[in-house]
Order: C-alpha cells, then sequence, then structure tokens
C-alpha cells in the first residue's frame, strides 16, 4: 500500500494498463449479497475501477485510498465520493455501509486490524467481497516476470499466491460467518471453482509494449526505481520474453501474449 502512496507513482498508467474486472464478477456479489443497496464503500480503491461497477447498482458508492493521486485520477459520478485514508482505520461511523469490497489490495493489510474495522461499518446483513489475481504467466512457456516479486515484498505476495489462506486470512471464517470462496484454479477443497467462461477478472492477452507498460503499474516495479533509478526491471522482463518465448523468431512490440490470471474472490455476511 505504501508505494502507491507517492505522488510519483503514475496513477494515469494504472488505470490504463491495469485488468479491469467483469460483470460476472459484480453479479456473484450480488447475488450473494442480502442486505440493502443503499452504501458500499471500496477500500483501497485505487483510480475507481470498482466504484464505477458498484454505482449502477448503489444509491451512494465511497473510495478510499492511501493516494492522493490516485483519488484525483479516480472514475468521477454523481453518487460516488472519495476520500484519502487506510484500511486499518475506517473513518465512518458504525454500521454504515451495506457493501464494503477490496479488489486486489488486501494482501498489504493488517488483517486484525482491517477485520476488526469492516465488522464495525458493516451494517446488519452487509456483506464484505474480497478479491484478487496474482501474477500472469505466460501459456504454454516457462517464463513469467518472477524477478519483480523480490521487491514486491515477501508476505504480501506469499499471501496472494496462496489465495489469502494464510497471515491472518486463515481466520476469515472465524472472524466472519457465511463464507464463501471462489478460486481459479481451485486450490481450497471447500472453494467453488470460477466457470471457465465467467471470470471475474477480464482474462486479457495484451501487447508486448502493454504488458510492459502493465508491468510498470506493480507497486513491486515503483519500489524497485525507488532504489535503481537507472535500472529498468520491467524492460529487462520483457526483453527476457520477447528472445525467448520464441526461441530464434524474437517477437515484435505489437505481438500478443496469451496471458492467464489466477484469481480468487471471498464473501462473507454478517447475517446472525
Amino acid at each position: 500500500m505504501s508505494n502507491f502512496s507517492s505522488t510519483a507513482y503514475n496513477s494515469k498508467a494504472y488505470s490504463q494498463f491495469r485488468p479491469s474486472y467483469t460483470e460476472e464478477l459484480f453479479q456473484t456479489i450480488y447475488r450473494f449479497h442480502q442486505g440493502g443497496y443503499g452504501k458500499a464503500l471500496d477500500v483501497a480503491t485505487g483510480t475507481g475501477q470498482v466504484t464505477k461497477g458498484l454505482a449502477n447498482k448503489f444509491d451512494q458508492v465511497h473510495g478510499i485510498d492511501i493516494s492522493e493521486s490516485q483519488i484525483a485520477e479516480a472514475y468521477k459520478a454523481d453518487n460516488i465520493t472519495y476520500s484519502v485514508g487506510i484500511a486499518e482505520e475506517l473513518p465512518f461511523e458504525d454500521a454504515s455501509f451495506d457493501l464494503i469490497t477490496v479488489a486486489e489490495a488486501a494482501h498489504w493489510f493488517n488483517t486484525e486490524r482491517f477485520f476488526k474495522e469492516v465488522k464495525r461499518v458493516l451494517k446488519p446483513n452487509g456483506t464484505l467481497a474480497v478479491w484478487g489475481y496474482s501474477c500472469a504467466p505466460l501459456k504454454a512457456a516457462p517464463i513469467s516476470p518472477s524477478k519483480l516479486g523480490s521487491s514486491w515484498g515477501a508476505s504480501a505476495l506469499e499471501i496472494l499466491k496462496k489465495f489469502y489462506t494464510d497471515s491472518g486470512w486463515e481466520k476469515f471464517p472465524q472472524e466472519f460467518k457465511h463464507v464463501v470462496r471462489y478460486e481459479s484454479p481451485k486450490q481450497q477443497e471447500s472453494a467453488l471453482e470460477i466457470p471457465e467462461g465467467k471470470m471475474f477478472v477480464e482474462m486479457r492477452s495484451m501487447e508486448v509494449w502493454r504488458f510492459r507498460e502493465y508491468l510498470k503499474t506493480w507497486s513491486s516495479y515503483k519500489r524497485y526505481k525507488e532504489t535503481n533509478p537507472t535500472g529498468d526491471l520491467a524492460d529487462e522482463c520483457v526483453e527476457f520474453i520477447i528472445q525467448h518465448y520464441n526461441p530464434g523468431s524474437p517477437l515484435k512490440e505489437e505481438d500478443v501474449l496469451p496471458l492467464s490470471w489466477s484469481q480468487i474472490l471471498l464473501l462473507a455476511s454478517n447475517r446472525e
């Protein structure tokens, strides 16, 4: 989370090159949800990818993020408001929201403090929806931009790789009642598998140049550049792919890379 708080972070690139979320994701959340549709809160909202989707369903939507620059670039609508703040200290009254969402960010949170805040500001019968996707390996090729992993932070990387099953997330079923887990590929016996044709994260293949720009939206890239201002691991990773994806036939900038995305969705209700 701290990496996104810098005003130097390229929020416009984040908005442009990050994967988007499908209508199937939102409909899955709404089918689970048994509360009202008055107010929704998106935590670590970034540039408002999620608030945009929620605004079609809820009367009022609020997005909160640690980064002022992200908020400045966030999607705007009459029923959407934003503020700067952190997940562990939500500046809202008790029982304020019908739905709380977190997309591709919960692995950075202090889980104990976050769970406490969620239970405080969530209304009776309210829903917490947490989802994420892991790094995008190339299909049919043993290539992944794993060099950036060491800059990302081992704990956050492992939490996401393990689909939120440790580092405090193993307590999720005890902290909240009526928990449902969706995974692709399925890892936990109790999880529901996300159907191939109904993925929650848009499974977008990217041109070589776009994949490079996507890597540069990672917080790990930002962290790396802070300590290595003259180097560029994203460029190095993509150059490796260009040269080795089709040995003997280097890729061009406009060639399309077939990517796959591991995905996780956690749903919980505070129904009694």
